[in-house]
Formats: structure tokens, C-alpha cells, sequence
């Protein structure tokens, strides 16, 4: 699942979250009505149902042939690039994939981080997966 994470609906969420009433999860902790567990699964309840009302998602896939480099965050770029070179939106296109580099690029720098030069079969793995 990918939440869009565009400014406007975590702004939606945030004044959501501001407007309810927190008060009877409030008085069943202070009242010690519930344990401190289940009001934190009550708050998360409460929380992602409030995600799902105002933060669209999308359900990307990431299948074992797919690149290591390859996040749900790319995938769903790629669609989306993907389609707009189809409706012929050239600008929109060299902007996707211009983004889909820089992420694709981080991606690696971070897998090739974690990497010791010392161990050279350990390097070379990483290599071959991230050459797909």
C-alpha cells in the first residue's frame, strides 16, 4: 500500500485529527476503564481510519522479478510516467522520469552504503542485484 503523500491531504488529516473529540479515550484512560494497550490499538484505529478517509492509497505490486532497487514509490512513478507518454504529455514524462532517476540513483548509493569494500564477494553480489 502507498499513501500520496502530497501536502493537502496531510493537512485534511491533520486538522481531522484536531476536530475529534479525544475525550472519551481520554476519561477511559484516566478513569482506568481500559489498559494503556488498548487505547494505543484505539488510537491507531482511530488513526487509520482517518488515513483511509482523507489519504488516497494505491496498491502497487513488487514481484520477485522486479529489480531490487525497485520501491513502491518507483513502480507507481513508473505507471505514471508510463501512462503519460502514452497520452503524449511529453513535459509530465521528462519530469516523472527525471524523479524516477534521482530515486533509482538513491536507491543504489543506499544498497551500495551498507556494503564493506573489504568483503568483495559481498560487493559483488549487491552489484549483480542491483544490475537486473
Amino acid at each position: 500500500m502507498l499513501y500520496n503523500r502530497i501536502p493537502k491531504y496531510s493537512s485534511d488529516l491533520c486538522t481531522a485529527l484536531e476536530n475529534y473529540s479525544w475525550a472519551g479515550l481520554l476519561k477511559t484512560i484516566q478513569f482506568s476503564i481500559i489498559d494503556v494497550h488498548t487505547a494505543f490499538e484505539e488510537f491507531n484505529s482511530i488513526l487509520r481510519y482517518f488515513m483511509k478517509i482523507y489519504i488516497p492509497q494505491h496498491t502497487v505490486c513488487i514481484k520477485p522479478k522486479d529489480p531490487s532497487f525497485v520501491t513502491p514509490l518507483i513502480k507507481h512513478l513508473l505507471r505514471k510516467r508510463n501512462l503519460a507518454m502514452r497520452r503524449h504529455k511529453l513535459e509530465k514524462d521528462s519530469a516523472l522520469g527525471k524523479k524516477i532517476n534521482h530515486l533509482i540513483v538513491d536507491k543504489s548509493k543506499t544498497m551500495l552504503s551498507k556494503v564493506t569494500t573489504s568483503n568483495t564477494k559481498q560487493l559483488l553480489s549487491v552489484v549483480k542485484k542491483s544490475d537486473n
